[in-house]
């Protein structure tokens, strides 16, 4: 890429499912994109990586938490925006898209679905499982599913205002839309988001002295 090239999307696809997402989207993109393998994913965010990448879409056909962990790092040290999209069954979900900075980090989304999994244990043991072996998962997908992914995912790419920090989940058995936002946790490291100030806090619990309720 020559000094003046305007920077463009990088796609990065695991699986069959991710690599047909990944064909969708450069086609979609023509002569704005580019496709890179995850052992380049150091390069994307390497130096000058805002003036080759405007932002990196992950697609993945299953969940790869510590990868998504390690680009999460990479993208914020760099300042470069990142969409996750994976096929989790039973939904695809889009997002979040992540915009160092700007909004919740990844770390952020990971904690916060952790909270509200009732079933996390045995959630963390098949993630573990994952991790440890990258081609353990389930195989098979729709190329409805994989269109209708690319499609939505393109629109964040095209125009990410209004979509920093938001997840859109769409239900494989009926095709049901929906879309959350992260929440940043209070004090994270990476995303910024700092803690409420002690009298703010002591405000919403109703009491005038926080160290008298050993907050």
């Amino acid at each position: 890429m020559s000094a003046d090239s305007a920077p463009t999307t990088a796609l990065l696809g695991f699986g069959d499912f991710g690599t047909h997402l990944v064909d969708l989207l450069a086609a979609r993109f023509p002569g704005a994109a580019r496709t890179v393998a995850p052992s380049d994913v150091d390069e994307v965010f390497g130096a000058g990586a805002r003036s080759r990448t405007s932002c990196l879409v992950v697609a993945l056909w299953r969940p790869a938490p510590a990868f998504c962990e390690r680009v999460d790092g990479l993208a914020h040290a760099a300042g470069v925006p990142w969409l996750l999209v994976s096929d989790e069954h039973p939904a695809l979900l889009i997002g979040p898209y992540v915009a160092p900075g700007a909004g919740p980090c990844f770390r952020c989304y990971s904690d916060r679905r952790v909270q509200h999994d009732t079933h996390r244990e045995d959630t963390r043991a098949v993630y573990d499982a994952y991790d440890k072996d990258p081609e353990f998962g389930p195989s098979g997908h729709l190329p409805s599913h994989v269109r209708i992914t690319a499609a939505i995912a393109h629109g964040i790419v095209s125009r990410p205002a209004g979509h920093v920090g938001r997840v859109t989940g769409v239900d494989k058995r009926n095709l049901a839309l929906s879309r959350h936002p992260v929440v940043s946790r209070h004090g994270c490291h990476r995303c910024g988001a700092p803690p409420p100030p002690r009298d703010r806090l002591a405000s919403l619990l109703g009491v005038r002295d926080l160290e008298s309720t050993r907050v």
